[in-house]
């Protein structure tokens, strides 16, 4: 009875694994040094999902005529990786922001700008902006610091404002 089981549990997984590769790649990623597979060289994908990881070789099966082949010349792969990089203050998103300002004002050119983001603000809390550019400010003969400027109109409430490129912070 035991050999029965090892000979239907052996043609089962037979089957499946030619059941598995008998469906083609809409990718193959060959040539690709694989996060946590340092064995395998490429991947097989189908509709956007990993079907499968091995050697060059062992990858060929899955390609069909149509299959879009990518040699990433030893280009470093983590399946699966997701980058969440985003930039919400270009997205035209409620969270990136009301607060406006002009892209090429000076420190004291922006002062209407931030005045009439403290009038309109109605919530008393963060108040988020964006738009200036740090050359501008930086350039500008004001007397006062961008900090002394954003302190006198905003004595009692947050406030962060981001560049126009996103990675500096007022």
């Amino acid at each position: 009875m035991r050999d029965a089981v090892k000979v239907v549990v052996g043609l089962c997984a037979l089957t499946c694994s030619w059941a598995l590769h008998a469906q083609g790649a809409d990718t193959l990623l060959i040539n690709a040094n694989i996060y946590q597979h340092p064995q395998a060289q490429a991947l097989a994908i189908k509709d956007g999902k990993i079907l499968d990881i091995g050697s060059n070789v062992d990858m060929a099966i899955y390609r069909e005529n149509a299959t879009h082949i990518v040699d990433i010349e030893n280009a470093f792969v983590m399946p699966g990786f997701i980058d969440n990089h985003n930039h919400v203050f270009e997205a035209a998103s409620p969270v990136g922001g009301g607060c406006e300002l002009a892209s090429d004002a000076t420190l004291l050119d922006q002062v209407p700008y931030l005045k009439k983001c403290r009038r309109e603000d109605q919530t008393k809390g963060w108040i988020i902006g964006y738009g200036f550019t740090i050359d501008s400010i930086l350039e500008s003969q004001a007397k006062m610091t961008p900090l002394e400027v954003i302190d006198s109109i905003f004595p009692d409430q947050p406030i962060i404002i981001m560049e126009q490129s996103s990675t500096q912070c007022g």
